[in-house]
């Protein structure tokens, strides 16, 4: 048992084997430095699992980027953080920001008045587990107050945080070079799940720009579960190992993690920010999450560095605070959201443009944050429900709002659906395959369930045909389908003539064949139609 060992490390400090010893309870063990001896009786004590390095972690160094935009700046822009603050008024206010990095210049002025110890206990927001001294909020190498900038930076500083009236509290966990240990690290962990041992004090969010190589290190992995149980959303770097795939870092990699890739100011990935896949007891997962600007990005320094008091880098280490920053005005907006929610929210109103293809994928997640999306949908949208059916009983059916995007599927078996609505008077658009897609109106009020029940109609089919052809002529064998689940694909002949049977309705034909690139068009079926399609 833990006691048992506690009393085998304290005999051994006391016989001089041991020292340094540090008990932890977000995981059940210790740290400690100890001789060979003492070495051994642990390793020979049934209570004791296991006995690990205590691994040392860097803290990515800082690349200059020539020049940086002013406020509110591109990146804000880029996930709509100042149009959450003019239309919805929402700022951050109520809700605090762990940060677990290199510490924050407590004095910068973007950053001074929004930690929470300038007018409360400062042990509970603040605390520096490295060996230096730092009694208040102090960083030496430069990542953490950049960071912090990102997620709450505001005047009378330049503003450059997504939610500037949010508060923040720091564990110092990345020493001044720039390294640490695993046992700072649960150390930090531990004390964010209750500050200056109050749990009550505890972060909303905690915003973790760093991780490990290794897409598999577990040493953390309790220490997640613990922020998740507690109600703590983690948000984590993805890494900055790109662009090849399996390359996502940990605990980043983690199921419980919420993991942020990085892009630029066209919206396009970075080249450095890490893919996934990963996977866990058998199960693949797409990483990152969500994607949020990460390359030049403008943000907080410290003051005593030269580059200070604002510089200008990349990494997925900054755009996970503008992920961070986009929580924190959702949690202001609805303050009761439990980390499951705030994740689906993420993920569901992820801003998509053209060039990214089908996401989810591993590069961009499921698109880059949309704090505006994300607020509406969480504290200003209501809810519909209702069932969706045809002659022959229920469907399963698309249902999109108009306009925004937002989606559910109904039940297949009972034609059951739930939606998300925006406040207001909304267009739904419902569609399924072989039925003719109906657009419906309902009046949505932010808060409130309604019901809208939706009775489709069989569509007529018809055929659509057409010739495919490339740089040689007619194209033997090539797939024609459609996109969806609308039907099975077919190929060419010889001479390159296919034929689709389709009910009424709008689809993306796609058509693909050895030593040519894809094609997809959109199409209307309201009668016999006639495709002919030119591979490049």
């Amino acid at each position: 048992e833990r006691a048992s060992v506690a009393t085998l490390l304290t005999d051994q400090q006391a016989a001089g084997h041991a020292r340094a010893v540090r008990p932890f309870w977000v995981f059940t063990g210790f740290a400690a430095t100890v001789d060979a001896q003492a070495l051994e009786a642990l390793t020979d004590h049934p209570d004791v699992a296991s006995v690990t390095l205590d691994e040392t972690y860097r803290l990515p160094e800082p690349a200059a980027e020539p020049g940086g935009p002013k406020l509110p700046g591109w990146s804000l822009e880029r996930v709509k953080a100042p149009q959450v603050w003019g239309e919805y008024g929402i700022r951050g206010e109520g809700v605090v920001v762990g940060v677990m990095d290199s510490g924050a210049d407590g004095g910068h002025p973007a950053l001074a008045g929004s930690w929470r110890g300038a007018t409360g206990d400062p042990t509970k927001s603040w605390f520096a587990p490295t060996g230096e001294d730092y009694p208040t909020p102090g960083d030496g190498f430069g990542h953490g107050t950049h960071v912090t900038g990102s997620i709450v930076g505001g005047a009378p500083g330049d503003v450059v945080g997504v939610a500037p009236d949010a508060q923040w509290i720091a564990a110092k966990i990345f020493r001044d070079g720039g390294s640490t240990t695993s046992s700072i690290i649960h150390a930090g962990f531990q004390w964010m799940l209750a500050p200056g041992g109050d749990p009550t004090a505890a972060p909303d969010v905690v915003n973790n720009s760093w991780g490990s190589a290794d897409t598999y290190q577990t040493e953390f992995w309790g220490d997640v579960d613990a922020w998740v149980a507690a109600g703590i959303v983690p948000m984590f770097a993805n890494g900055n190992d790109g662009p090849v795939a399996q390359s996502v870092g940990s605990p980043g990699s983690f199921p419980q993690s919420i993991a942020v890739g990085a892009t630029d100011v066209n919206d396009v990935v970075a080249g450095f920010s890490s893919r996934g896949p990963v996977t866990w007891d058998g199960v693949t997962l797409t990483k990152p999450q969500i994607s949020a600007p990460g390359h030049h990005i403008y943000s907080a320094w410290p003051r005593q560095l030269p580059e200070g008091p604002y510089f200008t880098i990349s990494g997925t280490s900054m755009a996970t605070p503008h992920a961070t920053g986009v929580v924190a005005l959702m949690l202001s907006g609805a303050p009761n959201l439990t980390v499951a929610e705030v994740r689906d929210l993420l993920e569901s109103t992820a801003r998509v443009e053209p060039h990214m293809g089908t996401v989810p994928d591993n590069d961009y997640g499921h698109g880059i944050t949309d704090s505006y999306a994300a607020v509406t949908k969480a504290s200003h949208s209501g809810v519909l429900t209702g069932t969706v059916t045809g002659p022959d009983g229920p469907v399963e059916a698309t249902l999109r709002v108009v306009g925004n995007g937002w989606k559910t599927t109904s039940s297949a078996t009972s034609g059951q659906y739930e939606l998300a609505v925006t406040e207001g008077t909304q267009q739904i658009r419902v569609s399924a395959p072989g039925y003719v897609t109906q657009t419906v109106t309902v009046d949505a009020v932010a808060g409130e369930v309604r019901t809208q029940d939706v009775t489709l109609a069989v569509a007529a089919r018809y055929p659509v045909a057409g010739t495919v052809t490339g740089a040689d002529g007619t194209v033997d064998g090539a797939r024609v389908s459609v996109e969806g689940p609308a039907g099975d694909p077919v190929f060419s002949a010889a001479d390159g003539r296919f034929a689709l049977d389709l009910a009424e309705g709008e689809y993306v034909l796609r058509v693909t064949a050895n030593g040519h690139g894809l094609y997809r068009e959109e199409i209307v079926v309201d009668g016999p139609e006639t495709v002919d399609v030119d591979l490049q």
